[in-house]
């Protein structure tokens, strides 16, 4: 199932919306500011990046924590799961 979410990019910056061309094995998605790659699995944020090997977001103010199999992604859409904890409802 697909839900809109959102990923906090580390403490106290907000957050971001992963929206973009979303694909599999060692493709990616260009999400404006960085890109998903599903293969080497990372979103970098400008600011930080999103390392689901490694599992945490960095963005020089703090890091978040999260699973790989708590990203979801969506063909055409968005990243669709996120850890409860980090997650707002879809605006």
């Amino acid at each position: 199932m697909c839900t809109a979410g959102f990923w906090r990019a580390g403490y106290g910056r907000g957050w971001a919306r992963f929206v973009g061309n979303v694909h599999s094995g060692v493709e990616y998605v260009h999400i404006g500011v960085g890109y998903v790659h599903s293969g080497v699995e990372y979103v970098h944020i400008g600011v930080g990046y999103l390392h689901s090997g490694v599992q945490h977001v960095h963005s020089g103010v703090g890091y978040v924590h999260f699973c790989v199999e708590n990203v979801h992604m969506h063909l055409y859409g968005e990243i669709v799961r996120t850890p409860s904890e980090d997650r707002v409802p879809h605006v």
